[in-house]
């Protein structure tokens, strides 16, 4: 009956009654009058019934220690300050069990600084104490404190155990620079023989994972003698985050061959390693195997496959499968509306925000990054207004990451003003949002204003990355300033930026526009990968200065080498042929694009023919061209035809050119001009006078 009535209460009843009849109860229920209350207490308890711990015969070591271990207790901080005044005030602050449930309590109200200030003023700690602080500490990405605390450990003779040497290579994991110092905790782990525990081992798996030192990470799952799913996760999140797309795959095969079952994580690492146009059929194969196990239902798996598709290039597949989806949670629109953006479908990535909207899901950081990139994409400028609107009402617009995102909108709408006015306002700014305002300002030809932002962040001390470089490079190119470029060009050497591709291309073309043919050509030859865009700059460098047979050389090297070309390419061997009159060698590449690498002409290269006839003299030529063009001639074309026949004064094509040109752009006074001028060398004064009527 007793029992009974002790429980028959919640909200605070048991812990009235056990209060009152502690004191003329048998010792042997003492215990269980302790239980009792500590099984269901309610917030706010200890400040109504204040008069236990001012009663030191009803307070004791046990009842204290069943208080902070209750689940109220131990996470309300008021509480469980409540509780340690009173510890303290009764003089058990000293105790070997209170002194550590304080510490456990402090750590998990996330008040750690209380937590190690207690944890520093015990005498005695358990290693369960130690444990919990480190992951604490761990867990709150606190690397440097997890390093002291546990070389104090070492220092005071504790010996670590599983959980300690889980949470140190954790630390180390979130710190990929000191791996030297993880291979020595991985040395302590192999003397004591934790290695085949699968729970350290697959924290070595991810600490070398993360290191990008799979060999090691091989090792340590290797030396498993029993395996578990998260063991197998751990190696394939190691080789998928690398890109080793044929290793993700092998991995994950050799796991279904050893009858272990894939669980959501697998399954999500394994599609993120299919997020690529190569890997769409694997990625199928992977959702064909789903087939049956109701994954709609999954958030999780949902969302990843969605992504894979969006990621693959398939956007078809990803929106039907977003459509069926019966649970959808903010990741899973940020997904959809992230491989819209990148995929230059900006409409609808915008209309998918909007649909969120309407479904009264709330957008995070990454939901308005996409969406603005959606907008720059489109150049979408009122939409990307209404998005600033709304970031400043949920208060984002002060995010550094948000903020370069709302910086690059503007930019890519044109509106540089107002992006630098944004990014003056930035309280915190990073490099990417440096990088941001420098690459606008090249992309849209403004290099002083890019050179006078990249001045003022050396002035603030801002340290350049790759795309930093990259962009002041360009602006250096634009502004034939060869001195600071050869500055940026030693710095890049220096920081080995020049070997990535984006960089060397860069460089090379800032040469050529700085008419540094030689340096150009060196770098060139000295780059160990050349994409297409390496091949067209430095054919670009040649043509311009009129290096006829470097550009034959080069562009039969690229045969050889089997680069195909693309349009940027029949633009260059055209810019040869206006500059040299090359006119025959011009003619030839051009019908080898045509007929052997299926690049047709553009009104831009069509033009540049046109032109580099109209040099050569070659009127007649240039004017069957303009009459059996397989698009309709512009005005700029007739235009060119007009000044061809201003050198060789051709009265009659030219008024005919002129007459054409003017039909077409009505208010081009050039065009006027320049047939004035045709009159006027051909000796017809009178007709002059006409125009100027």
């Amino acid at each position: 009956m007793c029992n009974s009535f002790f429980y028959s209460k919640g909200n605070g009843i048991t812990f009235v009654v056990c209060s009152y009849v502690k004191s003329s109860l048998p010792k042997r229920i003492h215990h269980f009058c302790t239980k009792s209350s500590s099984e269901n207490p309610s917030e706010g308890l200890l400040a109504q019934h204040s008069t236990l711990f001012l009663n030191r015969e009803t307070a004791d070591v046990s009842t204290y220690a069943s208080f902070l271990r209750s689940p109220v207790v131990s996470r309300s901080l008021s509480d469980g300050q409540k509780v340690h005044n009173g510890i303290v005030l009764h003089g058990y602050d000293g105790d070997f069990l209170l002194g550590n449930l304080i510490v456990q309590m402090y750590v998990r109200c996330t008040h750690l600084d209380d937590a190690r200030f207690c944890f520093d003023s015990l005498h005695d700690r358990s290693l369960f104490t130690w444990n919990f602080l480190l992951k604490a500490y761990d867990g709150l990405g606190f690397y440097k404190e997890v390093l002291y605390l546990f070389a104090q450990m070492l220092q005071e003779n504790i010996i670590p155990d599983k959980c300690s040497y889980v949470c140190i290579l954790s630390a180390y994991a979130s710190n990929p620079s000191a791996l030297c110092q993880a291979k020595s905790i991985h040395c302590c782990v192999l003397n004591v023989g934790l290695n085949v525990n699968f729970i350290v081992a697959t924290a070595l798996i991810n600490l070398y994972g993360k290191s990008h030192d799979l060999e090691h990470a091989c090792s340590a799952f290797e030396s498993l003698i029993e395996r578990d799913i998260v063991s197998w996760n751990a190696l394939i999140a190691a080789y998928g985050n690398q890109g080793l797309d044929i290793d993700t795959i092998q991995i994950f095969y050799q796991l279904h061959q050893e009858g272990y079952l894939p669980d959501r994580v697998t399954l999500v690492h394994t599609l993120c390693s299919f997020a690529r146009p190569s890997m769409l059929i694997c990625g199928k194969r992977i959702h064909a195997s789903l087939y049956g196990q109701d994954i709609e239902r999954n958030v999780v798996v949902s969302t990843a496959l969605a992504n894979m598709y969006g990621k693959c290039g398939s956007l078809k597949c990803a929106l039907q499968f977003f459509e069926q989806m019966e649970i959808r949670n903010i990741v899973t629109w940020n997904a959809m509306i992230t491989v819209l953006a990148q995929h230059e479908h900006g409409k609808e990535a915008l209309q998918l925000f909007k649909q969120m909207k309407l479904e009264d899901m709330v957008s995070n950081k990454v939901t308005f990054v996409s969406a603005l990139d959606a907008c720059g994409t489109e150049k979408c400028l009122n939409e990307g207004l209404i998005l600033h609107t709304l970031m400043t009402k949920f208060g984002f617009d002060v995010d550094v990451i948000v903020g370069s995102a709302l910086v690059n909108m503007y930019n890519k709408c044109n509106c540089l003003q107002e992006g630098q006015r944004i990014f003056d306002l930035l309280q915190e700014r990073n490099v990417i949002t440096w990088n941001v305002m420098i690459t606008g300002y090249v992309h849209h030809g403004f290099s002083k204003e890019a050179l006078r932002l990249f001045d003022r962040m050396e002035k603030e001390k801002i340290a350049l990355d790759d795309l930093s470089t990259v962009g002041i490079l360009s602006a250096c190119g634009l502004e034939a300033a060869l001195t600071r470029g050869q500055i940026m060009h030693a710095f890049a050497l220096q920081c080995g930026f020049e070997l990535g591709i984006v960089a060397a291309n860069t460089i090379l073309n800032m040469y050529g526009k700085c008419g540094c043919v030689d340096d150009a050509q060196m770098l060139f030859e000295r780059m160990q990968e050349r994409s297409l865009v390496s091949w067209n700059s430095v054919l670009a460098v040649h043509a311009q200065h009129g290096n006829d047979e470097m550009v034959v050389k080069l562009f039969c090297d690229m045969q050889v080498k089997g680069v195909a070309p693309n349009e940027n390419t029949l633009s260059n061997i055209m810019c040869m042929g206006s500059h040299s009159g090359s006119v025959r060698e011009c003619i030839s590449f051009w019908l080898i694009m045509i007929n052997e690498c299926a690049i047709y002409p553009t009104a831009e290269h069509l033009d540049s023919i046109l032109d580099m006839l109209g040099r050569a003299g070659q009127l007649d030529e240039a004017e069957f061209l303009i009459d059996n063009m397989p698009i309709q001639p512009s005005a700029l074309s007739w235009t060119t035809l007009l000044s061809s026949c201003r050198n060789s004064a051709d009265v009659i094509r030219g008024k005919l050119a002129a007459e054409t040109s003017i039909e077409l752009d009505t208010g081009d006074e050039v065009t006027y001009i320049t047939l004035s001028n045709i009159y006027a060398a051909s000796g017809s004064m009178d007709q002059v006078h006409c125009l100027h009527m």
